[in-house]
């Protein structure tokens, strides 16, 4: 015989693991408060916990929050698809802003974390037309390149060249001109040929440098 079906979650548990979803697959309650714009009412997490869907981490995050975690990955997919894009677009900005404020002299621990953020926000303003979509793909550029250059002052090259990668990407979409994204271009092609060394990676690294020199003094080209 089969077991009682299933209930379906309540729209206070899908709201709060779709924002949860949003943090990524370990969440914590203030960050959920920063998300929501108010206090965070724990009941929907135990509910959620004796479905088997979160489970209590037992350990305090950033401000003092309490620690949950998906049990799996696909139930965090799931709560993400869930949630409609100019929605995610908020949460993704609001979550970036949050954790740059909170971190403070931990900012750097965090810079990855708050650069994705920012680059989803500027991704989904993008497809969605929003008229912010300018000023999110600058606050993304700033923030993946500060990323990408603690990356490669702490030596971790394959770091360092994603995200350099992924700053380029982000200045170009947002219509920034080569010249201004030339740190982010040369040091995406400076770091893909320390990593690969390929014939193509040093094609791309001339390419990077001749746009350096055309755009001005530059710490690519002291590299």
């Amino acid at each position: 015989r089969r077991g009682p079906k299933p209930q379906p979650v309540s729209a206070d548990v899908k709201r709060i693991l779709q924002h949860g979803a949003v943090i990524g697959k370990r969440f914590w309650t203030t960050a959920l408060a920063a998300l929501s714009g108010g206090p965070v009412d724990e009941t929907p997490l135990l509910d959620a916990i004796r479905r088997g869907l979160i489970f209590d981490c037992d350990e305090r995050g950033l401000e003092g929050g309490r620690s949950y975690e998906f049990r799996h990955s696909l139930m965090r997919n799931v709560a993400y698809g869930g949630v409609p894009k100019g929605e995610r677009l908020r949460l993704h900005d609001t979550f970036a802003g949050w954790l740059e404020g909170v971190a403070r002299d931990r900012v750097g621990e965090y810079a990855d974390t708050i650069a994705y953020h920012a680059e989803q926000a500027f991704g989904l303003a993008r497809e969605l037309g929003s008229p912010r979509a300018a000023a999110l793909g600058q606050r993304a550029y700033a923030l993946l390149l500060a990323a990408a250059t603690r990356a490669r002052r702490r030596a971790d090259r394959n770091s360092a060249q994603a995200l350099y990668a992924r700053a380029a990407a982000s200045g170009e979409a947002a219509g920034k001109p080569l010249g201004e994204r030339v740190e982010a271009e040369g040091f995406a092609a400076l770091s893909g040929y320390y990593v690969d060394g390929t014939a193509e990676a040093l094609a791309r690294l001339d390419r990077a440098i001749e746009a350096a020199r055309a755009a001005g003094p530059s710490e690519v080209l002291v590299r």
